[in-house]
């Protein structure tokens, strides 16, 4: 069996100075192959400058409508003293136009400061929402654009009928997500999941036996959860056997 291609992208590129430190380090490393921006974030402007010291990388667009200042003025609804909040968890179909202008909006910052764009993902996970899925693909093909981020089909291992039951509908749902991208014209990989529960699974030997692509989502630098600093330490300790490194590049 061929060995298992694995993205790793940190997310959040963009969020703050901590953030950008940690995720640089990580590609001038080598166990970062890929990473996100938060085209709206604090520091967007040097993380755009500095991410494009490292060519080998994919540099994708992590959309927003959940934080911070948008870049557009149609998602006044969204909003909560200026910026955006909770609220875009309850995004509208009528949502639609606004979120379109600000997601080009993002991407083209991203384009506009000299990075070629790779791929596309969300903070938050929005795009998953059905309401929102004719706006991602709207945007790839108005940016050419051909990749987005999967779906979670991996929970944490668990025992008993009720975990083995939830693990089901969870492996189900991602696999629909990724069908629709794919009958869309759009590549993805074959599986989407955080690292630690990625390697739980891994060393169980439970990874699904038709993945060849996996993309695994880190958080370097982001102090908001003690896992986020877990993630880190299990990608810098050594590369599990039978795992290849790639990047976004290399999907589709």
């Amino acid at each position: 069996m061929a060995p298992l291609r694995i993205v790793v992208n940190a997310d959040d590129l963009g969020m703050s100075a901590a953030v950008d430190d940690a995720v640089c380090a990580g590609l001038a490393a080598g166990w970062l192959t890929s990473t996100t921006v938060l085209a709206n974030g604090p520091t967007a402007a040097d993380a755009l400058r500095r991410v494009r010291a490292f060519p080998r990388a994919s540099v994708g667009v992590h959309l927003n409508i959940s934080e911070f200042a948008p870049l557009t003025g149609g998602l006044a609804r969204l909003l909560d003293r200026g910026t955006m909040g909770p609220a875009s968890l309850s995004v509208r179909a009528s949502d639609r136009d606004a979120v379109a202008a600000e997601w080009s909006a993002q991407i083209a910052r991203v384009r506009d400061a000299g990075v070629a764009v790779s791929h596309l993902d969300s903070h938050q996970h929005l795009h998953h929402l059905p309401m929102l899925r004719p706006v991602i693909r709207d945007v790839c093909a108005r940016f050419g654009i051909s990749r987005v981020r999967g779906m979670g089909a991996l929970r944490p291992p668990g025992t008993g009928v009720r975990a083995a039951a939830g693990a089901l509908r969870q492996r189900l749902r991602a696999e629909r997500f990724v069908a629709t991208l794919r009958r869309g014209g759009l590549a993805t990989t074959d599986g989407f999941a955080s690292v630690t529960v990625f390697l739980a699974h891994h060393a169980r030997g439970t990874i699904p036996t038709h993945w060849r692509t996996v993309e695994l989502m880190a958080h370097p630098g982001n102090p908001h959860s003690p896992s986020y600093a877990e993630e880190v330490a299990a990608l810098t300790e050594g590369e599990p056997r039978g795992l290849v490194r790639a990047s976004w590049w290399d999907v589709g």
